[in-house]
This record gives structure tokens, sequence and C-alpha cells, in this order.
């Protein structure tokens, strides 16, 4: 973004700007879950907040794995399965609950819904594990040949 004149002001601002995007990232959950639950909304009216969200995610990506700050270990594509499974179940949640809660929808429904979630997120959870991991690999392979 800035042009800075040297590489201390380039790690301030990198000290700047880190806590900023932690804060960032905070807010919008916090305001997708209150616009969810508190006020009723549907998760359509929340599509802004999870954009910004998944656009700063694969920026803050794409940088660690320029930077060399991502380097997999032999069980790094196990723990990318493990933890987009959680993530996928946990975030499969929401929808379900906050249909439930709000329209008083049957159970039968609400599992129905869960099940789509999960399946979506899970597989697009695979998704961008497997393109992460690739980038990483790929990476680490130029870096190698830069070397040589």
């Amino acid at each position: 973004m800035f042009i800075c004149k040297d590489n201390e002001e380039h790690r301030k601002r990198q000290r700047a700007e880190s806590p900023a995007f932690i804060v960032t990232y905070i807010i919008l959950i916090a305001s997708i879950m209150i616009q969810l639950f508190v006020f009723n909304m549907y998760i359509t009216s929340v599509i802004g907040e999870f954009i910004a969200m998944t656009v700063g995610g694969m920026w803050a990506t794409a940088g660690y794995i320029k930077h060399g700050l991502c380097k997999p270990k032999g069980s790094t594509l196990y723990l990318f399965f493990v933890y987009g499974f959680i993530v996928a179940f946990i975030f499969s949640l929401i929808a379900p609950v906050s249909v439930f809660v709000k329209d008083n929808v049957e159970f039968k429904m609400c599992f129905i819904l869960f099940i789509k979630y999960f399946c979506v997120l899970f597989l697009a959870n695979i998704i961008i594990s497997l393109l992460i991991y690739l980038a990483i690999k790929c990476k680490n392979v130029r870096d190698e040949a830069k070397k040589m």
C-alpha cells in the first residue's frame, strides 16, 4: 500500500496493521452474529460482511505464503482436513439455529439445512485447504530452485 523508506519503517507499519486486521475480523464476526441472532436478519443480509472476511482472509493467506510464513509439515494436510471439518461443523450450525429461533421451523427442516451448509462448507474448506497447500509447496519449490 504505502512506500516505506527502510525496513524499520516497514516493520513498524506491519506491527500497526496486524492488530488492526485482527480487530476488523473480530468486529465482522460479531456483526454477523448480532445481525443474525439479535436483529433476526436473514443470512443474505450479511453477505457483505462475509465477502469482506473472505477477501481479507485470502489476502492475508496469500501474504503469508508469499513471505514464507506458512511452512507445511508432514501432518499439515491432515490438520487442514480436521480443522476444515471443525470449522464447517461450527459455522453450519449458525443458519439452522437462527432459522429455528427466528421462524420456529421444525427440527427436520433445520437438520436438512445444517446438512446442506455442512456439505458446502466442508467441500469449500477442502478445496481451499488443498489450494493453500499446493501454493505453499509451489512456493517452497521455487525458493529451493532459486537457492541452486
